[in-house]
């Protein structure tokens, strides 16, 4: 019994201390970056980030660290990222347009269908937590509604809790379907950044293949496949080909 007690005390003090422990290296990395030592204050974060930490603050500050070093691709890269854990920060999304007005050429986007940017509108809306929150909320509420149906004498009760419960738990497959959905945009998303300054769309994977379309750093494409070292990636305007792997970064937590 003691030694379960010995453990567990120690799981309880270890665990803050490795919280606190990132949390003063991400103070010493702020620092830098206000001392304007731009390249110490990159290592740091990321240093931080291959520890496993993963917060909006990391990659917003890694992503105007790249801006400030000129590398504009890592930071829309990394703005991207901090995207992903905060999709309406209000902060983050001026940066991203900012450095996005800053490059080079621009992929005109095609028109989305009404339907799904609303859908991926209400999925960015809410936390995945808060979505699966609010969809136990309407499970047990039909679960409630049905022990009405079951238990309470009253005919007029019991079609109202059946109505209900009925009704709740259709209606808790939306947000459940909302929650999975933007975990699966967190965890494995087709999005990715062209990183170097060089780089073109080919119709095949091959560099002697025909140039489909030249491509600038910053630029955003969806990834489709890949084949050794070459990926298959969609534009927002519609075109389709192929990139060396090397020219982009997957947009991943």
């Amino acid at each position: 019994m003691k030694t379960r007690q010995v453990i567990l005390l120690f799981l309880i003090t270890m665990l803050p201390f490795g919280l606190e422990a990132q949390h003063l290296e991400l103070q010493k990395a702020n620092e830098l970056y206000r001392q304007e030592a731009f390249e110490e204050a990159r290592v740091a974060y990321e240093a931080l980030a291959d520890q496993g930490l993963q917060s909006k603050a990391l990659f917003y500050n890694l992503g105007n660290t790249y801006y400030r070093l000129g590398a504009a691709g890592q930071a829309v890269l990394h703005y991207e990222k901090a995207l992903l854990l905060a999709p309406k920060d209000r902060e983050v999304l001026e940066n991203l347009a900012f450095v996005k007005s800053q490059l080079e050429g621009e992929i005109i986007s095609l028109d989305v269908f009404p339907l799904i940017a609303f859908w991926q509108n209400l999925r960015d809306g809410l936390s995945s937590n808060t979505w699966t929150f609010i969809g136990l909320l309407l499970f047990w509420g039909g679960v409630a509604g049905f022990l009405v149906w079951l238990l309470v004498p009253r005919r007029k009760q019991k079609i109202r809790g059946f109505i209900g419960g009925l009704t709740a738990l259709l209606l808790c497959t939306i947000p459940f379907l909302l929650a999975a959905g933007q975990k699966e945009q967190k965890m494995h998303s087709n999005k990715a950044v062209i990183v170097h300054q060089e780089a073109a769309l080919y119709a095949s994977p091959s560099e002697g293949a025909e140039v489909i379309y030249p491509l600038f750093e910053g630029a955003t494409v969806r990834t489709v496949e890949q084949l050794e070292d070459w990926c298959k990636v969609n534009l927002a305007n519609g075109y389709q080909g192929w990139i060396p792997v090397e020219k982009l970064a997957r947009v991943r937590l």
